[in-house]
């Protein structure tokens, strides 16, 4: 099969960096446990029911509300949205290839976010379902996956499908801030330790650039660079060159840099007198690496 791919400004693609989300504790790796016992024995209603609640828009943070132990209360979800990520991942993949073989599917377009977390997808999700009412699926991810995204790239393409590729941008410190403010919001709660922002940051990149170098002379797909300004405002357009040099090299100073802003906001926090619960301060700065020296 031919792949294809129009892409505005790419340079040459860097090796790509594998993704790890850390280890587990002892008590969530026995909540994953019981979630993937729980998915195998009712993946197909999982997915049935992920689809009646949510559509075709595909979200593994979406699907996550389907496992009882994660969902039962606030303090489940933050301290078990780790354990249950895969198991979520796999019910958002299963209900991806069930649309994108329908026979309706042929012809229209599947699309996917990319992006580190806190760069602003969930915000731009808005514009992209209003915008495309017809897709077939809207998957909402970061990419930085590169196996599972080139995947279902390639199933989408198999079955006659469109494809549109949505980066969504923004400095790293402003993600991490940003991440860092979802975890103190009273609705949300969500923490996602600074080693998995790093590295889902700079992996959503080099997929992008792997993705273009795979795909270059292929018409039918489409890349689109977007810049967030600001909670409220429309995202800008922008280039892939901005998005590399806003990016260091280096996955280590990426982590490391990361850590350094969630220590000095927690300690900022502390001084002023305002809320930064310390439970949350821990799980945002778990995974911490040693600052005396480079990580072998």
């Amino acid at each position: 099969m031919p792949h294809w791919l129009k892409v505005r400004g790419f340079p040459s693609t860097p090796k790509v960096i594998p993704i790890s989300s850390g280890s587990l504790s002892k008590e969530e790796k026995e909540v994953q446990d019981r979630a993937w016992n729980y998915f195998k024995e009712n993946s197909a209603q999982l997915v049935s029911e992920y689809l009646r609640i949510n559509g075709s828009t595909l979200d593994a943070d979406r699907a996550k509300d389907l496992f009882p132990e994660y969902a039962i209360t606030l303090e489940c979800r933050i301290k078990y949205a780790s354990a249950v990520y895969e198991p979520a991942q796999q019910i958002v993949d299963q209900a991806f290839l069930g649309l994108v073989e329908s026979r309706s599917a042929k012809g229209k377009t599947v699309i996917f976010t990319a992006g580190g977390p806190g760069a602003g997808k969930s915000s731009f999700m808005f514009t992209l379902e209003e915008e495309f009412k017809d897709a077939v699926v809207i998957m909402d991810g970061t990419l930085a996956d590169r196996v599972r995204a080139q995947i279902n790239i390639e199933l989408a393409l198999q079955h006659g499908c469109l494809v549109a590729i949505y980066y969504m941008h923004r400095r790293f410190e402003d993600c991490v801030q940003g991440v860092i403010d979802r975890a103190l919001s009273s609705t949300s709660g969500r923490t996602v330790p600074m080693r998995v922002v790093a590295t889902k940051y700079f992996g959503a990149i080099h997929t992008v650039q792997a993705l273009a170098r795979e795909f270059k002379n292929e018409p039918r797909v489409l890349i689109e660079i977007k810049r967030f300004v600001s909670q409220g405002e429309p995202a800008e357009n922008g280039t892939l060159g901005e998005v590399i040099r806003d990016t260091p090299n280096s996955l280590d100073q990426l982590i490391r840099k990361a850590y350094l802003i969630v220590n000095e906001r927690y300690h900022s926090a502390q001084q002023r007198g305002e809320s930064f619960p310390r439970k949350t301060y821990e799980r945002l700065a778990s995974h911490a690496p040693s600052f005396k020296g480079p990580r072998r």
